[in-house]
């Protein structure tokens, strides 16, 4: 095997896990959609490829658990607890005792932490 291949080979492992890792990352809203998106159809003539807004630009409205939210922002149920609790966080519904935030909420409240440090 030449130096180059080998090389090749080990950035591809870079890429996939990389993907990998941003696929944890995504609700399970998300990753359905994601699946549905590279489910190829029967016949390659009927394939639409679509970009990121156009596929989960749908699923901003979507509703997701605590869990779940603190999950995507990989912090534990009771940091994001007192994100809520010090109102960086708003919860948009309640189903029974259960809070639920939409998914755009929680992409948002990220990329504001990420900027702010929260």
């Amino acid at each position: 095997m030449n130096p180059a291949t080998v090389d090749d080979d080990t950035q591809g492992i870079g890429r996939a896990t990389e993907l990998h890792r941003a696929f944890q990352r995504l609700t399970q809203v998300e990753k359905e959609a994601f699946m549905t998106l590279i489910v190829r159809p029967s016949k390659p003539a009927a394939m639409t490829w679509h970009g990121y807004d156009e596929a989960f630009a749908r699923l901003d409205d979507e509703y997701i658990s605590i869990t779940e939210a603190a999950e995507y922002l990989a912090v534990s149920v009771t940091t994001l607890r007192r994100h809520i609790k010090a109102g960086n966080l708003v919860t948009d519904k309640r189903v029974g005792r259960n809070r639920m935030f939409r998914i755009g909420q929680v992409k948002t409240f990220d990329a504001a932490r990420k900027q702010t440090k929260i």
